[in-house]
């Protein structure tokens, strides 16, 4: 499996064009109705917004990538998440079963309390683990696991949703 994305579990209403300025590659404007099947797959080019229960999942492909999962000076995006989690609770995390890579950022409270990455055998330096993901392994089930406990929902429901629920914003 290949997901990257950002999960937001946050006590305020976000329009979609306020989710879309976390991405990294510029969409149109109009989003399709899509299945996570379609933004999951290799061929799919833009950011997907699912919305489960009171939780928002942005998925595309590096997005990711944009943040910094060590103690290096934060990210563009790790400042604009560390921002939005003043409302709540923010995942940024990768899945590369492919390639062995597992990473995650976990924001609370208007702070980054929690970073992990993996690459094969390799941890990335300077790991910073708090109570709420501690017991997490650094595999494709683990970060699962994370996506569960901060999105209060099971990861098998999202192939289950009604397409309303799932938006495509195809790359420009």
């Amino acid at each position: 499996m290949r997901l990257s994305g950002i999960l937001l579990n946050v006590n305020r209403t976000l329009q979609d064009s306020e989710l879309l300025s976390l991405a990294i590659i510029e969409t149109e404007e109009s989003p399709e109705t899509s299945h996570i099947e379609t933004l999951n797959s290799d061929e799919f080019e833009g950011v997907g917004i699912i919305r489960i229960n009171n939780a928002i999942l942005i998925l595309e492909k590096d997005l990711a990538h944009g943040s910094s999962f060590d103690e290096r000076m934060p990210s563009e995006l790790d400042e604009k998440m560390t921002a939005l989690s003043l409302d709540g609770q923010i995942l940024c995390f990768l899945i590369n079963s492919y390639s062995d890579v597992y990473a995650y950022s976990y924001f609370r409270d208007g702070e980054r309390l929690s970073h992990k990455g993996v690459a094969g055998s390799e941890n990335l330096p300077n790991a910073l683990e708090n109570e709420t993901l501690k017991a997490v392994s650094m595999t494709e089930n683990g970060i699962i696991e994370c996506i569960e406990k901060v999105g209060g929902f099971y990861f098998d429901d999202l192939w289950e949703l009604d397409p309303s629920q799932v938006n495509a914003y195809y790359k420009i």
